[in-house]
């Protein structure tokens, strides 16, 4: 596990709380895996912008063993937000991050390959 420190984590995105730095984790994680983070995560959560449908990913995870939100509940227009999620970062550990980054790489990988 990562020791953090309270202070300003010396990094890329210059982040400055705990969840500043699991969020940004996150993200990098994601990165390395092929996942595009198009926005800066809020502090506690990480919009997560995917090419497939979120609903069908949504699902996909949690029989992985994941919960995630799909973007359309937190959007003006649901309809616009099919293809998004929200993760919630906030007491997520450093290997739970490439865990799930790996995880849904594979589950976008998969609805991909079924979209055909």
């Amino acid at each position: 596990m990562a020791r953090v420190s309270t202070g300003c984590l010396s990094s890329s995105l210059q982040l400055k709380s705990p969840c500043d730095w699991r969020a940004g984790l996150l993200v990098e994680h994601l990165h390395a895996h092929g996942v595009d983070v198009p926005h800066r995560p809020d502090g506690l959560n990480v919009w997560v912008e995917l090419d497939v449908d979120a609903r069908v990913a949504v699902t996909a995870l949690a029989r992985r063993g994941w919960t995630v939100r799909p973007g359309h509940f937190f959007a003006p227009d649901p309809a616009a937000d099919q293809g998004a999620i929200q993760v919630t970062a906030s007491t997520v550990t450093e290997p739970q991050t490439e865990a799930f980054a790996a995880e849904l790489a594979a589950v976008v990988t998969e609805l991909r390959f079924a979209a055909g």
